[in-house]
Order: structure tokens, then C-alpha cells, then sequence
């Protein structure tokens, strides 16, 4: 709520000019198994993951790359 998107909506982003529209969830267990998913980790930060996998591989982004989020 903190961040203007309720949890079951979708955030589109940007990495390296590819388009994805990716599920805000409150917890990993909301999408299947490998599936793409943003939630506010405890942090408060924003936090862009696969559920029981490797969002880094999946998106093909090196640590520190820019996201664009349209929220």
C-alpha cells in the first residue's frame, strides 16, 4: 500500500528495453513454483523474484542493473 499498488495487481518494468508484466504479491507462495513476482521485502524495499528460483538468471540482469517500474 506504501508504494500505491495493492497486492494482486501487476507492475509493468523495464530491464534492457524488454517489457514484463509482473504480479505484486504479499508473499512468495501467491505465484507457481518459477514464476516472476515483486513484493516489499522487510527491508521496505521493492523486490523483483522467482518464486523457489533465480530472478538474475531468468532476466538475464547482472547485480546493480537498472529496473524501470511503472507502478
Amino acid at each position: 500500500k506504501q508504494i500505491g499498488v495493492t497486492p494482486g495487481s501487476k507492475i509493468n518494468i523495464k530491464i534492457n528495453s524488454k517489457p514484463y508484466k509482473i504480479p505484486f504479491v504479499n508473499n512468495f507462495s501467491s505465484v507457481p513454483i518459477g514464476e516472476l513476482l515483486a513484493l516489499v521485502a522487510g527491508g521496505g524495499y521493492l523486490e523483483i523474484c522467482v518464486n523457489q528460483g533465480n530472478a538474475q538468471k531468468i532476466l538475464e540482469i547482472d547485480r546493480d542493473e537498472k529496473i524501470l517500474a511503472i507502478i
